[in-house]
């Protein structure tokens, strides 16, 4: 069988990956940037998101009105987001159309950041700020990830604050673009149907003339904290709660097992945390998530509730966490697993989805996993593989926040 999985690195530094899909009529590509919230100071904060803005704001061969006219043209699936320890350009379209695809992300990665555009995106940005400041779920996670990072560069918000968005300006920005966007601090990653010779040719075409560069990153583990707050906010209706706690990251040996212990805590469904807090009529949802980065990893259990039974939701909860801390079943991890496993190999058919998840993983680990051995490090967990996660991670310290009309939890 034909290996599947190539890899092919730039003169100046810039990693080129792509894993064929035979079986897809379809062809993703993207940039991955190592520019994130936890790479800002304060005086830039929100700059990674606002610069992922202004890459579809024009460059020396595309104005604005063009980029986005030829994404249109070609009817791709395209987008970008940030988050804290990365900027992510993609596109997504039948696969005859993969070389337009990687001329425009290319383009896109050397913007001209006008000042006019910057302007004008500046204003689009206040507002998204503003609008988060109206999600009540968006104000309780960042909430709770400031005070379990206090200190460190992963409790910075992707979005910045109004203020430091309007301070920015342009030559900031286009300081930090050449700091970050250098071609050792990014990824081209393709998926789906191709010819990987002509990927590296069209990458060498639109590349290689980028000044070899990179800009290592400090990550410095965080220390853990404790902390309870109630912020009120009396126009809210719910009260919202986000209980947080460290977990493994991105390289850890039992990351595996820290994906299957949050699953069977809280999934949307037949978790635990599903029966004992929403299927009780104690919250109207309930959600375990899980985010890793380099060197840390997060446990967030969000919870939305009428104010009357607020205190006694997060009394359930935590009466969850003391349970779980005990050990889970053999029945539990089963399901778990084929959870997992199901999500995976579903979300592995798609071009766009697998081409999002390679490159994660490559950039987070710098080595390929293929879906075949995802899904054997998932069935290899064992019982004893989460009492060693709870041993190291056991819940504890934990910040929980709470965000509504209650002015206490008493």
């Amino acid at each position: 069988m034909a290996e599947l999985f190539h890899q092919h690195q730039l003169a100046n530094g810039l990693m080129l990956i792509g894993e064929e899909m035979p079986f897809v009529h379809s062809a993703a590509a993207g940039f991955l940037v190592r520019a994130g919230a936890r790479d800002e100071s304060p005086v830039l904060a929100g700059v990674s998101h606002f610069l992922e803005h202004m890459a579809f704001k024009g460059t020396q061969r595309r104005s604005a009105w063009d980029v986005n006219r030829e994404f249109d043209e070609i009817g791709a699936e395209n987008n970008a987001y940030t988050s804290e320890e990365r900027t992510v350009f993609y596109g997504a379209a039948p696969a005859e159309y993969l070389p337009r695809i990687l001329d425009l992300l290319s383009d896109m990665m050397r913007p001209t950041l006008s000042q006019e555009e910057f302007a004008l995106e500046k204003e689009v940005v206040l507002e998204e700020i503003a609008r988060a400041q109206d999600n009540p779920s968006y104000l309780v996670y960042h909430q709770a990830m400031e005070r379990l990072f206090a200190g460190h560069p992963l409790a910075n918000d992707v979005l910045g604050s109004a203020p430091s968005i309007r301070a920015l300006t342009a030559e900031q920005m286009a300081a930090y673009h050449r700091q970050r966007y250098q071609p050792g601090n990014m990824l081209l990653a393709v998926a789906g149907r191709f010819q990987w010779p002509e990927v590296v040719d069209q990458a060498e075409t639109l590349c290689s003339h980028w000044a070899p560069g990179d800009t290592p990153r400090q990550a410095a583990p965080p220390q853990p904290h404790a902390d309870l707050a109630v912020l009120h906010r009396p126009t809210l209706t719910r009260e919202h709660l986000a209980i947080a706690c460290l977990s493994a990251d991105d390289r850890h040996p039992k990351r595996y097992a820290a994906g299957l212990f949050g699953t069977i805590l809280g999934d949307a469904t037949g978790s635990r945390l599903y029966w004992a807090v929403e299927q009780t009529g104690l919250a109207d949802s309930v959600l375990a998530s899980r985010e890793t980065f380099e060197g840390a990893g997060t446990l967030v259990i969000y919870a939305s509730t009428d104010p009357e039974r607020a205190a006694q939701a997060l009394a359930a909860v935590e009466a969850e966490l003391e349970k779980i801390s005990a050990g889970v079943t053999p029945a539990e991890l089963r399901r778990a697993q084929n959870k997992l496993s199901s999500q995976l190999v579903m979300a592995s058919e798609n071009s766009l989805n697998r081409l999002l998840m390679l490159g994660d993983t490559y950039l987070s680990r710098q080595r390929y996993e293929s879906v075949d051995d995802q899904l054997a490090a998932i069935e290899a967990v064992t019982l004893d593989d989460l009492a060693t996660y709870l041993a190291e991670f056991p819940l504890t310290p934990r910040v929980t926040v709470a965000l509504g009309p209650l002015e206490g939890l008493e």
